[in-house]
Formats: C-alpha cells, structure tokens, sequence
C-alpha cells in the first residue's frame, strides 16, 4: 500500500513541477476566497489542470464533463493504443483523454461532453493511486457499486462518505467545484493513509433516526455514548425475534430465572445467542460488547425472518465463543456486517454504545430486514427494509413510526380519511397494528376471498403494521394491492364497495398494483373483521 501511495503522489508531484509558476495568479470571477472549494481549485489551477472559462469563471456549481474532469485530473501513466472516433487530435482535452485511463483500452467513443458521475470519478481516482486492495467497507456501502475495491477504498479513507455516511450517491453528477475538492482529498487521504470507521462516518440524525423507528428500546432517548446492557440488548432482540413490542415468547421457550424486567429475555439470549453461563444476575446489568450487539440483534433477524437463511460454518477465529454466537457472528460478517474499519477481536470486543447498536441495527436491517409485511397470499410473511435516508425526515413523515424501503412517495404524503375526532395517528397505532398483524392480515385474507366471490376477481394484499390507523371507527389499513386475474373488464366499483373518496369507475387490469386505504367500517372484534363491512376508501398511488 505504501508503494502505492508513494506512485500516486509522486506523479501528482512531478505534474506540479512542470506547470508554469503563471497560473498561480489565475483568479475566477465567481470563485470568491470564501468559497469552500477555493483552497482546492487554486491547487489545481497552480498545477495547470483547471484554467476556467473564456469569460473569466470557473462556475463551481456547474457539472463537471468527462473531458472536464480528465483535465481536471492530470495526465495518468498509460496513453491509450488508438485515438477514439469522438476525441479528435484537436479536441482540447485530447492529451488529456488520451492518458485518462477512464474507460477500458479499446473502447471506440469516450463521450467528452457527457457528464461523469461519482461512481466513474472514484473509481478514476482509485486507478491512479495504483487500484489498491485490502480495504473495507460495510455491505451497505460496497453494494451501491461496480466495483467493490474502489468504494471501499474511497469509504475507508473518508474521500467520498456521501451526505449522510450511507447514502454515496454514484450514480449522480458531480459539480465542477466538487471534482476538484475530489481530487485533493485523494491526494491527502492517500498520503496520510487515514482510515474511517462505518460507525464514525455515519449520520448521528440516520442513526438516531433508524433507533427511534426501529422501537425496540424502553428508554427511547437515543444517546449515542450511553451504555447498552446484557438485559436491554437482550429484550430488543426478542422484541425483533417475535415482531411484538410486549414479547410473548411463543416461539422463543423461556423462563424467568430471577427477579429483573428483562430476566426472561435475557435466558432467551443465554441460550440461542450468548451462552448459558451468561444468564445470571451479575451479567444482566453489565455493558455489551459490540460482537455481542452484531450476534443478537443477527439472532432477532434471522428467528423473525420469512426466509430461511443457511447457517454458515463455525469460524476457527471465534473457536472460544459458544457455537450459536460462532455462527452469528460468523453469518453477519460474511455478509458485511462492519462497525469499525476492520472485524479484528479487539474491535469486535470493545465495550459498546447506543450508537453502536443503531450502527447494527441499520446494516442487519439492510440484510435481511427487520420488518415484517404480510400477503394474503396463502398468508406468506415477507421481510421488508425502512428506509435508510435521511431525506425523509421532513413534516411529510412525521406521522409515521417508519418509512419503509420501495414504498411510493404518496403513500405517506396522502392523508387518511378520519371519522372521528379521537382517531389517531399511523405512529400512534403502530404497536397495537403490530401486536395484532395476526387479526390484520386475517382479516385481509377473508376480505379478498369475499371480493373473489362476489366479483370473480381475484386480488392479492400486502399488509404493513406501519401503514395501519385508528380512523376513530375502526381501522384502516393502507395496503399494497396487485390485481392477479380480473376474469373480465372490470372496474374498482364492480369489485369493491367504495368509500366516498374512491373513484369506483377506476379500470382495473391484470397485473395492476395501486396502494388502497382499505377500512373496517367498525371498530375491531376479537378475532377478524366482517368483510360486508368493510370497504375501499380511496386509491392513494396507483401505476
């Protein structure tokens, strides 16, 4: 790696050498020295690589080109074997082109004018410091890319985190000022060698806002520094295992071995996870490690989880833990479960935080989803992500106890319609709707069957406990709805009664999938719904 570093900042060295001391001067008309690119532009402008615009600018907001940016960035160490058809000898980027390395040797056109996006600037960046390997990243982050090596590169040593430490946009545009600053923090980062941690990067707002949905905490304060007990990481990963705020622990045999609110939890624990000699009083109320927190909450995933997933082989570098926490850990980190900026035992057994925990939470999430929806599709129970963005945490969504992966944008921006003044909100129905998705979904699948025998057409439901009302006379529940076979042309009023907000001459065709609100139209029994009473209240996305 070192020799690597050493090639990539030598050649940027060498270019500086031979640029005429002259554009030292250069200054831009809408650059101002406050500006938070100018140190980075005024580099490159010494080094002869930017020279602006005719007019005098640099326009920094603009989008950078591909021809742009090869210029931007120097020559590279290889000119291509033939000129390409849409860079012609006196293009004025041609040497630059030439030697960019940008696209593979052979290749016909390099389409100068087209916009280059982040993915093909780091992965530019990364050819030039000599395609370095060994370094790592999270799965959530190396799967937005092509190429693995040169994300996680470009992640590990803090060149491109994206806006919020997940989200790195590579499939965007890049403005001109963006590219330059791009370029010089390759350079240092190279140079120096830093190293960034997924649990450092990351968005203290994403992972606070991830725990707060997430509602597996009776403390629902997120404090990143404060210290996770055995007994609290133990009651959220029940609380994941069994889809229910208040565990039954039907599926998770158990017994109270002594007196503490999260003793029974904790025995679930000892005995799947952690290990026996752990179910003790002593060991309840001490703080976790973070190889403990990846384990659990992997536990809580994989039990609550509608696919089956293959345990992996016990590894020999966990030989000293117990065989159900060997297999955990060794199934989270095989699939890029990441904390720190490596999966060494020292990381994996420092003493962990809330933070961490939040840090877990998101990537098991994105591996196998810690939600749960249901179809009434011989009632199969799916697992779906919430949405990792910081982008929807705005007024639109403020209602919601979750934003869930995939799910349209309408589908939280379009009101419910209410019936009485004490209804209540999606977030303040979420734990009932979840308790209860059993008398939800059932409900749904009679529903369906009663709609198949009074109109011949046959629907599938998708249920989300986060997307359920109080309506204040009943429920409503918002649903994903596919029309499998509408045996003729139909319309939504020849199949559904229709609430004054639905729009009943809808056609529906096979194959359609819209999102409904469909109500009870009474308050909930003890068992199921009566589908006579209930009724489609309005479309609120539809294909």
């Amino acid at each position: 790696m070192k020799k690597m570093t050493s090639i990539f900042s030598a050649s940027l060295l060498a270019l500086s050498l031979c640029v005429s001391p002259a554009y030292a001067d250069l200054q831009f008309t809408d650059l101002a020295a406050d500006h938070w690119a100018y140190a980075d532009v005024q580099a490159l402008v010494a080094e002869g690589t930017i020279s602006g615009y005719e007019d005098g600018s640099f326009r920094p907001s603009g989008t950078v080109t591909r021809a742009e940016f090869v210029k931007m960035l120097g020559k590279g160490p290889t000119r291509y074997s033939a000129d390409f058809s849409d860079v012609s000898p006196e293009h004025w980027a041609y040497e630059y082109v030439m030697y960019s390395g940008l696209v593979p040797d052979g290749s016909t056109t390099f389409l100068p004018d087209q916009q280059i996006k982040r993915s093909e600037v780091i992965d530019l960046l990364w050819k030039r410091a000599g395609s370095p390997t060994g370094f790592s990243a999270p799965s959530i982050i190396t799967d937005q890319a092509n190429n693995e090596n040169s994300v996680a590169w470009a992640y590990s040593l803090g060149i491109l985190t994206g806006d919020d430490g997940v989200k790195l946009r590579l499939g965007d545009t890049m403005s001109r000022a963006e590219g330059a600053a791009l370029i010089l923090r390759a350079r240092e980062k190279s140079s120096a060698g830093a190293t960034a941690s997924f649990v450092s990067t990351v968005s203290e707002n994403l992972l606070g806002q991830a725990f707060e949905s997430l509602d597996l905490f009776d403390d629902p304060a997120f404090t990143p520094d404060r210290a996770v007990t055995y007994g609290e990481l133990a009651r959220a990963a029940v609380r994941i295992a069994c889809s229910e705020h208040d565990p039954s622990y039907a599926t998770l045999p158990s017994v109270t071995p002594f007196e503490h609110e999260y003793a029974r939890d904790l025995d679930v624990l000892g005995k799947y996870v952690i290990g026996e000699d752990k179910i003790s009083a002593e060991i309840i109320d001490q703080q976790i490690t973070v190889a403990d927190a990846i384990a659990a909450i992997t536990f809580g995933a994989i039990h609550r989880s509608a696919t089956p997933y293959a345990v992996d082989v016990a590894s020999d570098e966990f030989s000293s833990l117990p065989q159900s926490m060997n297999h955990l850990l060794t199934f989270a980190l095989n699939r890029g479960v990441q904390i720190d900026t490596q999966n060494t035992a020292q990381q994996l057994n420092r003493k962990a935080t809330l933070k961490d925990v939040a840090a877990v939470l998101v990537q098991v999430d994105y591996i196998v989803g810690l939600q749960t929806d249901y179809s009434t599709d011989s009632n199969v129970l799916g697992s779906i992500n919430y949405n990792h963005s910081l982008d929807i945490s705005n007024r639109y969504y403020e209602g919601f106890q979750m934003v869930l992966d995939g799910i349209p944008n309408e589908v939280y921006t379009t009101p419910f319609t209410t019936f009485a003044d004490k209804a209540k909100t999606p977030k303040e129905s979420y734990r009932f709707a979840q308790a209860y998705s059993s008398i939800f979904s059932t409900s749904l699948t009679f529903y369906m069957e009663y709609v198949k025998e009074n109109s011949g057409a046959d629907f599938t439901f998708v249920y989300y406990p986060s997307l359920t009302v109080d309506n204040g006379n009943g429920y409503t529940m918002r649903v994903k709805v596919t029309v499998n076979e509408t045996n003729g042309a139909k319309t939504l009023g020849d199949c559904f009664l229709c609430g004054e907000n639905a729009d009943a001459a809808y056609s529906l065709e096979n194959g359609n999938t819209f999102y409904a609100d469909i109500a009870s139209g009474e308050t909930l029994g003890s068992s199921s719904m009566d589908p006579e009473k209930m009724f489609l209240d309005q479309i609120v996305w539809g294909e």
